[in-house]
């Protein structure tokens, strides 16, 4: 190779590294940037110290590994106890609907669950997670000692989370999470993706994953094998561990149904996907149809216009409670 050669591909190859750095950087930024955005509106629409995150929380350049132990010092202040062996305890589980954004401790729905029906109640209520950390929680080896005997899962289920299922979770007082599946000859697996050296590259493959799975892969309609799957996994997991225990799916109206545009049968599972949900054994209960109404008022929803407030607990969980015997 003459002197000239090498001398092209030596200052094309430092061109290409400054320009991936550059990009990495830019990329880097901009993340951190968006998410600390995030986190602030969250904190001025909420008012709410528990959205709040420090600001020497670490950005981390790229989506964790997901870690059970990540969440069990939050969790820890959200078990309602009741000193009553008569009655076995309820785990809520979900995603921020269930963990109670905006709202303090005591208004949440595993609160209020508590408070009518002398059970312990357990939040595992994440915010910006779906089915994935529903079957996820349930494996996790410290889940069973954590939550010893419960005789109800009660899963808050929103539309969104269809489309939840195939991101990576972000969780804002974690930072991202890693936690994807695929499904392959009926079949969770937990991905394990390589490791990329730009997190520009990063966020293209999980664009491009997104993109494929969501905007041109599967859907409900199409019964969603994915979603089922998880569902199915995680009933017989909950079997496992308490075996005379009940899984419940509580469909809850996202804000989408509260559009002007909105179409009957968007945003809404339908009388063939819920027959599935129930042909695996699970309790299904339809938010709307118990309460006669789609919580589109103001009052039912906090200052983001999508998250239930207080009132929407106050209203349907003395429904749940008298619909399951509690």
């Amino acid at each position: 190779m003459n002197t000239k050669l090498k001398k092209f591909l030596i200052v094309n190859i430092a061109i290409i590294l400054v320009i991936c750095v550059i990009a990495e950087i830019a990329a880097f930024y901009s993340y951190r940037n968006r998410y600390s955005e995030l986190i602030s509106n969250q904190a001025n629409l909420f008012d709410n110290p528990q959205e709040v995150i420090k600001e020497n929380t670490p950005h981390y350049l790229f989506p964790r590994k997901f870690d059970y132990s990540i969440f069990e010092e939050r969790m820890k202040f959200r078990i309602f106890k009741t000193e009553n062996p008569k009655k076995r305890p309820i785990v809520t589980i979900g995603c921020s609907y269930t963990e109670g954004t905006g709202l303090e401790n005591n208004q949440t729905f595993a609160s209020k669950l508590n408070k009518l029906t002398g059970r312990t109640t357990y939040n595992r209520g994440i915010s910006g997670t779906g089915p994935q950390l529903v079957y996820r929680q349930l494996i996790d080896k410290d889940f069973k000692k954590d939550v010893p005997d419960a005789e109800y899962v009660i899963y808050t289920f929103i539309h969104h989370h269809l489309y939840r299922q195939f991101q990576t979770m972000l969780c804002s007082y974690t930072s991202e999470i890693n936690l994807q599946y695929s499904l392959k000859n009926g079949k969770l697996t937990e991905k394990s993706h390589p490791f990329w050296f730009m997190y520009w590259s990063f966020l293209l493959k999980t664009y491009f994953e997104y993109k494929t799975n969501v905007l041109y892969g599967q859907e409900f309609s199409q019964d969603l094998p994915m979603f089922l799957c998880f569902l199915k996994n995680s009933v017989d997991k909950m079997h496992e561990l308490y075996p005379d225990s009940k899984f419940v799916l509580v469909e809850f109206p996202q804000s989408d149904l509260c559009l002007d545009n909105y179409e009957e049968g968007m945003y809404e599972l339908t009388p063939e996907n819920i027959k599935m949900i129930e042909d695996l054994g699970i309790i299904y209960i339809n938010a709307s149809k118990l309460v006669g109404h789609r919580f589109c008022e103001k009052k039912y929803r906090l200052p983001d216009n999508d998250h239930p407030s207080e009132t929407t607990w106050d209203e349907l969980t003395p429904k749940i409670v008298e619909k399951l015997g509690l």
